[in-house]
């Protein structure tokens, strides 16, 4: 079996066994007749079997051919000038605005929060696995259908105006990160390629990204004053 999407600009073709990705990317399904796809992907028996072995809990399936179809998307986005992170992008007035955290810290709950103090302004772009891509110089953060449990997410796009990476803390207090931390903390958050050509093309990127958007550190606490702390100093 097999249909279409169109995601990042792109149009992938997705073969499948199980009825589960399917229903997850119905909102992206081309509507129109299969046409020549930028990316063919399908995994095999042994990959999802594998990846069920290996879950720390009771999964389908079906839900485990859906990871094996993200994980081999994102080793072939590279050739596209995009990359999947693992993180939570807020839009707000055409910007996008990207957390990173490590699990636990409360990624959810904080950006929950901007669409609670940003009422009617703010939307999920994605919740969990976007896609960041570079268009006509500028890096976008683009939804995916692979939004996280809670599925906070959409098919649009919008210009990363910066990024942040979360930790817990008493007090709310964000400084931006210097270039020498943002390399340890900013590769925890993606998926590296494995062959070499695709290396060098994702350092590229992640040259680029460094150079050219804004990092920050914020630590704090769940409350609405963490969100205008980081707004305030993010917004530039």
């Amino acid at each position: 079996m097999k249909f279409q999407i169109k995601m990042v600009d792109l149009t992938i073709e997705i073969r499948h066994r199980y009825a589960y990705i399917k229903k997850q990317c119905e909102a992206w399904i081309c509507k129109e007749e299969m046409m020549r796809p930028d990316m063919v992907i399908e995994v095999s028996e042994e990959d999802i079997s594998k990846e069920k072995k290996e879950a720390e809990v009771s999964v389908t399936e079906g839900y485990c051919e859906s990871i094996c179809i993200y994980r081999a998307i994102a080793r072939k986005l590279t050739a596209f000038s995009a990359f999947v992170m693992h993180g939570a992008v807020v839009e707000l007035d055409g910007e996008a605005y990207v957390f990173a955290a490590r699990s636990g810290v409360g990624k959810t709950t904080h950006t929950k929060l901007w669409m609670e103090y940003f009422k009617g302004k703010a939307s999920y772009i994605n919740g969990d696995k976007p896609v960041m891509r570079w268009r006509d110089n500028r890096l976008y953060a683009y939804g995916t259908p692979w939004m996280g449990k809670e599925n906070f997410g959409c098919r649009r796009c919008a210009p990363v105006k910066a990024v942040c990476f979360l930790e817990r803390g008493l007090e709310n207090k964000i400084r931006k990160v210097e270039d020498s931390e943002i390399v340890n903390r900013l590769f925890k958050q993606v998926l590296l390629p494995v062959e070499r050509e695709e290396i060098i093309v994702f350092m590229e990127m992640m040259d680029r990204m460094t150079e050219r958007i804004p990092f920050y550190l914020l630590k704090c606490s769940i409350s609405l004053e963490a969100v205008e702390t980081a707004y305030e100093a993010m917004r530039g």
